[in-house]
């Protein structure tokens, strides 16, 4: 039932919900990027509050960064720990619209969901379509020896200074596999799991931006699914892992409070 849904609501967002400004501005945010731009640009205008509100500036900021720093940390290992590989999207659902980070291109996944997709698949052909050509040509060669015993010396004067060799045939379907094995991205992903931690340390030191920044981790989520990269339990379990990380976070500094017997 979810897993139907699921499909729903990925098909909503990446397929039919699309539009020239979206396809430019969002996969900037499917990278770790916007994450670290946040989290310094935070930490900037904390310390600006601190150096206007309190005296002891320096300790407040470290403490910001501190969390900042340990919930990434915890967000990151934790997405490893309990993460398992599976094919992403635009590796098995057709139709699909992913964005490809090394061309800078919008592409389409053509293969139907039960073969599985495979972006080389083009090039692949095209490879088997010269292999064949070239495989011919080499018949018409190996007939003509034999139907013109005459030319064979001359043929094989020709053949020692360049040999032909057959070409090797691509296995379309041994590559796509070894594609999608190799490739296949965690579930859940760690940039999910981190835009969410730093929201939460966010909203939890700067009271005044909770009903803003939950915004961030929306966004890195919708550019996950709107570029195929990402379902929707990926970023359920994605933000589920980022509040834990730095609930742990939390328990860690105030243990570390407790020992020193310092405060905040």
């Amino acid at each position: 039932m979810f897993s139907s849904l699921e499909d729903i609501f990925f098909e909503f967002f990446n397929m039919y919900l699309r539009n020239s400004i979206f396809d430019l501005v969002l996969p900037f945010f499917e990278s770790s990027l916007p994450v670290f731009l946040v989290a310094v640009i935070s930490l900037v205008i904390f310390a600006i509050y601190c150096k206007k509100k309190y005296g002891d500036m320096i300790y407040r900021v470290l403490l910001f960064m501190g969390m900042l720093g340990l919930s990434a940390f915890f967000a990151h290992h934790m997405s490893h720990f309990f993460a398992f590989e599976r094919p992403r999207p635009y590796q098995e659902i057709a139709g699909t619209m992913y964005f490809d980070s090394k061309d800078k291109t919008w592409l389409q996944a053509q293969y139907a969901e039960s073969e599985g997709y495979h972006p080389f698949a083009e090039q692949v052909e095209a490879k088997n379509d010269a292999a064949g050509e070239e495989s011919a040509a080499v018949e018409e060669i190996q007939k003509s020896e034999q139907t013109a015993p005459e030319q064979t010396e001359v043929l094989q004067a020709e053949e020692s200074e360049e040999q032909v060799t057959p070409p090797i045939r691509v296995d379309l379907n041994a590559l796509r596999i070894k594609w999608i094995d190799g490739s296949a991205k965690l579930f859940p992903s760690s940039v999910i799991s981190i835009s969410m931690a730093i929201a939460f340390v966010i909203a939890l030191l700067m009271a005044k931006t909770s009903p803003y920044i939950y915004l961030f981790p929306l966004v890195i989520g919708w550019a996950q699914i709107y570029t195929g990269s990402a379902y929707l339990s990926d970023l359920l379990v994605g933000w589920c892992v980022g509040i834990l990380s730095v609930v742990i976070a939390w328990l860690c500094f105030a243990f570390f409070f407790r020992i020193t017997g310092k405060y905040v």
